[in-house]
């Protein structure tokens, strides 16, 4: 009787043993042919997805569109002697100065000189032969202020100049407002913006001098959009030495204003 016990103790434990076998080998097929297929289908549609945004990031940009045009015709080195890389990125004066460059001349609005803080580096008026002929070149600098006060010139007022700083490169900027250059250069020592504080806009001055600007010519190479950035890479060439280099301009979306404005440059 003690030995049926024990045998049938030993059968109910094989099949036990047995069903756990069935059960994990039935578990295992399930696993492979369906959980395994459905990680795989949706690790494909994973990688699909990435290579579909990564294509949707990275996006040519037609360099004929106005928005490219627009923005190199504004940042293009060639068409100024002032405009270095270090400069764009670093210099304020530069800012100004493409801030002045790119506000419609219908802005400027006349004032008359003796409202103004008057500057030895160059004088305020419009009528400059006159000027230079009476007064100027005979050297009497007396009668020549006097004519100066008398006389009016072009100006701009600060607000203007705040908002198309912040047009070109975002409503972030903080605008040091100061007297810049308007010729080859862009410290004001000569023909200048000069800042005045006290009636809060540009006024213009000028004196009789000049400057040499050697050539460069620069030419669109490509343009491409990737996420908020916008990439314009252009070739700048230096015919007085035979050199040419890679200037790559860097704009992204400005968060204020939805429109691309400068964030940096590298020339190498």
């Amino acid at each position: 009787m003690e030995e049926k016990r024990n045998a049938n103790k030993g059968l109910i434990f094989i099949i036990v043993i047995l069903l756990i076998g069935l059960l994990g080998t039935t578990g295992f097929i399930i696993y492979d042919k369906f959980i395994t297929k459905e990680e795989v289908k949706d690790e494909k549609m994973k990688e699909e997805n990435e290579e579909k945004v990564e294509k949707e990031e990275s996006e040519i940009v037609d360099i004929n569109s106005d928005l490219v045009q627009n923005l190199y015709s504004i940042f293009r080195f060639d068409r100024s002697c002032y405009m270095t890389a270090d400069d764009l990125n670093n210099n304020n004066l530069v800012k100004l100065r493409l801030a002045y460059e790119n506000i419609a001349k219908l802005d400027m609005e006349p004032i008359e000189c003796s409202k103004l803080e008057l500057s030895d580096l160059g004088y305020c008026g419009i009528e400059m032969n006159y000027l230079m002929e009476e007064a100027y070149m005979a050297n009497d600098m007396v009668k020549f202020k006097e004519y100066e006060q008398l006389n009016y010139t072009d100006s701009l007022r600060e607000t203007l100049m705040t908002a198309k700083v912040h047009e070109l490169f975002g409503s972030d900027t903080i605008v040091k407002h100061e007297s810049f250059g308007t010729g080859h250069i862009v410290d004001a020592n000569c023909n200048f913006m000069k800042y005045d504080a006290t009636n809060h806009l540009y006024a213009q001055f000028s004196c009789e001098g000049g400057g040499i600007c050697s050539g460069r010519s620069q030419e669109l190479i490509s343009a491409s959009k990737e996420k908020d950035k916008l990439y314009i890479v252009t070739k700048l060439s230096y015919p007085s030495d035979n050199t040419t280099t890679t200037v790559t301009y860097t704009f992204k979306t400005d968060s204020i204003n939805n429109n691309y404005v400068f964030e940096n440059v590298v020339e190498q």
